[in-house]
Parts: C-alpha cells; sequence; structure tokens
C-alpha cells in the first residue's frame, strides 16, 4: 500500500530587515531624506522610541514611499548602519591610504586610532555600529564589512602585508573582527571606547599576528 508524502518545506519567508536599493535620482534622494529624518529623530528621542510614522512625518516622504524601501524599522537601522560603514571606510581613504608606514604595526596603530577618531566624532554611528543601538541584523552585516575592509588593507598596504606573506585576508579579517569586538565592549560598558580599550585593541591585534606569523615559520622549519 502506497502512501504519498506530502510537501512539508517550510516556506521561505521575506526579508523585512534589507532595505531597497533606490535606482532613480528621485528615489535616492527621498531615501537620504529619511535616513536623514531617521538619525535627527534617534539624536533626539533614541532608536527605541523613533517609528515608521515619525521618519515619514519627519522626512516630509510619504508612509507608503517610506515603506516602499524600508518595509520595517529594522531595515531603517541596517540602511543607516550601512551608512556609517561607508563614511568610517571613507575616513580611513582620507586620513590613512595616503600615509607611508614602515611596518605592518605602525599601520594597525594608524588604523584604529582613525577608528576611534570616527567614532568619537559621530557618537550615533558608534551607538548603532557597536553599542546598545545596534541589533542582530547590523551585527550579522558587520562581518561582510570586516571582509571588505580586510581585503582594502590587503590591496592599499600590499608591500606590509608582504613582509609576512601568511597574512592572508582571512587572518586580517580576523584582525579587523577582534578590534571591533574590543570596541563594542567598551562602548556597551563606557559609551565610548577608553584609552584603555584602545590600547588593548592595539595589543591583541599584534599579538595575534605576531602569533600567526611565529607558527608559519615554525611549520616551514619543520616541513
Amino acid at each position: 500500500m502506497s502512501t504519498e508524502r506530502k510537501n512539508t518545506r517550510i516556506p521561505k519567508l521575506r526579508n523585512n530587515s534589507t532595505p531597497k536599493l533606490p535606482v532613480q535620482d528621485r528615489s535616492r534622494d527621498r531615501v537620504e531624506r529619511v535616513l536623514d529624518a531617521a538619525e535627527d529623530l534617534v539624536n533626539v528621542y533614541g532608536a527605541g522610541h523613533v517609528t515608521m510614522q515619525m521618519i515619514s512625518r519627519g522626512s516630509g516622504v510619504g508612509r507608503a514611499s517610506v515603506y516602499q524601501f524600508f518595509p520595517s524599522i529594522l531595515a531603517v537601522w541596517k540602511a543607516l548602519a550601512l551608512r556609517y560603514l561607508a563614511a568610517l571606510q571613507a575616513h580611513f581613504e582620507r586620513n590613512v591610504s595616503s600615509t607611508e608606514f614602515a611596518h605592518w604595526t605602525d599601520l594597525w596603530d594608524a588604523l584604529i586610532d582613525a577608528a576611534i577618531e570616527f567614532y568619537d566624532a559621530n557618537p550615533l554611528a558608534r551607538s548603532i555600529l557597536l553599542g546598545s543601538d545596534g541589533t542582530q541584523e547590523i551585527r550579522i552585516a558587520d562581518p561582510e564589512y570586516d571582509r571588505r575592509y580586510a581585503e582594502w588593507i590587503a590591496e592599499h598596504f600590499a608591500n606590509l602585508v608582504e613582509q609576512d606573506r601568511v597574512l592572508s585576508v582571512e587572518h586580517l579579517r580576523v584582525n579587523v573582527t577582534c578590534t571591533t569586538a574590543l570596541f563594542s565592549l567598551s562602548v556597551w560598558e563606557h559609551g565610548r571606547i577608553t584609552p584603555f580599550y584602545a590600547a588593548e585593541a592595539k595589543r591583541v591585534s599584534k599579538m595575534y599576528t605576531r602569533g600567526v606569523v611565529a607558527d608559519s615559520q615554525v611549520a616551514t622549519a619543520e616541513a
């Protein structure tokens, strides 16, 4: 006797936390107005008290249009996070890319100092990317940024990376992730990146890199 198996696949749910990228100039302008309004409202009320209705009213963009690009409030925060990450990248480009470094240790110091300078000047970016206004969705997006950041380091400072050829993009990515984690711990505990955690971020990044290099040298000697 045969029996039919029912289709028990779980339907794929729509991801309502992903902002929709605008194509037309007019749409891009509306999206920027929405994000500007959200940023202003968070500065006044805090992320937990801002609603889509408040953002619509503050931006002058109709609620239907707001939902067209941001299906949920989480999508707004994610879009703001991506905006801040792009601004952080631009900050590195302006303040670090043109500098010549003798060694990768000097590069790490400069990158960490530049990141702290950016977060000190942008408290809302600090709160959303590192602190209590961050969400799990933003935490998930961060590793992808960490990878792009590591690739950027490898591309712009190839001469320093090649000083120790074992410093792959993956190793650089681990370094970036560890630094971000220490920054987040400091922000959660103190509301800012303190000198202690800044120093620890530099120390951990250098210790990790030296350990990778040492392990590689041992493996090469034993081969």
